[in-house]
Parts: C-alpha cells; structure tokens; sequence
C-alpha cells in the first residue's frame, strides 16, 4: 500500500533539494544509485532521495548507507 506514496514522496524530495541548498541532479542521482539498498522496498527510496537533497549520508551500520556526504550530527537538525 505504501508503494506509491514512497515514491511520491521521493520525487518530491528531490524536487525541493534547492529550498535546502541542493541540486536538483545530484539529490536525483543519489536517489537513483541508492534506493534498493535498504531492507523495505518502500523505505529505501525517500531516504535515499532525502540523504541527496541534503548532501548527507544515512546509515545504519550493517546494513545500509544511503548517500555520499557526511553523516549528520545535532546541528544539521
């Protein structure tokens, strides 16, 4: 049920990457490269698109990275 949504959401993730100072291309290739790498098939693809949007990298060790940034710390929230 969650299929449509998760993507939904990812795409409009991605389009709303310059409102936090990314790109548009990059947060869609980070989407693109990274979205089947998580457990859930619906969980991988907003966050991956989020980690682009926001030039970090989400991780959960031993499982997934998701992204090519730094890992965020309290002030990037």
């Amino acid at each position: 049920m969650n299929f449509a949504p998760a993507r939904i959401t990812a795409i409009l993730t991605v389009l709303s990457a310059p409102i936090a100072g990314g790109h548009i291309e990059k947060a869609y290739n980070i989407y693109k490269n990274y979205r089947g790498r998580t457990e859930s098939i619906n969980a991988g693809d907003p966050m991956s698109a989020a980690a682009g949007s926001l030039s970090i990298r989400l991780e959960k060790i031993g499982s997934y990275s998701l992204g090519e940034g730094k890992l965020p710390s309290y002030k990037d929230i």
